[in-house]
C-alpha cells in the first residue's frame, strides 16, 4: 500500500495508510523529538533521526526497532537513502555528514551493532550544518 510517516515532538512516529487515512503503526523509542524520516525504496525499512542525534532503523514488516546508529552530537536534520537502499546519509546540526551501510544493518538485524561496523564515512562541513539532497 501507500504509506506516509510522520515524526513528532512527542518522540514517536506514526505510519499512515494513504488509502484509508488511518494510522496503521505507532512507533516509539526515540529520546528526543523526531526530526527526519526516510523510507527505503521498497518500504521495508524506515530510518528516523531525532533532536538528540540518534538514528533508529525500523523493520516495517514487524514495526520493530532493528538498529540504532549514533555518531551525531546534535539534532539529525536530514536523511537520504540511496536508490538501491543499501546506504543512508545523515546530516546534523553538529555539521557532520555520516554515510551508513544500511545493507550491513539489514544483514545483521539480530545482532548488536557497533558504529564502526556500519559507519562508512564521516565528514564535517565547514560553515553550515545543512545537507542538500535532491
Amino acid at each position: 500500500g501507500n504509506y506516509v510517516a510522520s515524526g513528532s515532538s512527542d518522540r514517536s512516529i506514526r505510519i499512515w495508510d494513504m488509502s484509508s487515512g488511518g494510522c496503521v503503526r505507532h512507533l516509539t523509542g526515540h529520546k528526543g523529538a523526531v526530526t527526519s524520516l526516510v523510507f527505503s525504496p521498497h518500504g521495508h525499512l524506515l530510518v528516523s533521526g531525532d533532536e538528540a542525534g540518534i538514528i533508529l532503523v525500523w523493520d516495517m514488516s514487524t514495526g520493530t526497532h532493528a538498529a540504532t546508529l549514533s555518531n551525531h552530537t546534535a539534532a539529525v536534520t536530514t536523511l537520504a537513502m540511496s536508490r538501491e537502499g543499501g546506504t543512508v546519509v545523515s546530516g546534523g546540526m553538529d555539521c557532520l555528514i555520516n554515510t551508513w551501510d544500511l545493507a550491513f544493518v539489514v544483514d545483521n538485524m539480530e545482532n548488536e551493532l557497533a558504529n564502526e561496523d556500519v559507519l562508512i564515512n564521516k565528514s564535517r562541513t565547514k560553515d553550515s550544518p545543512l545537507l542538500y539532497v535532491g
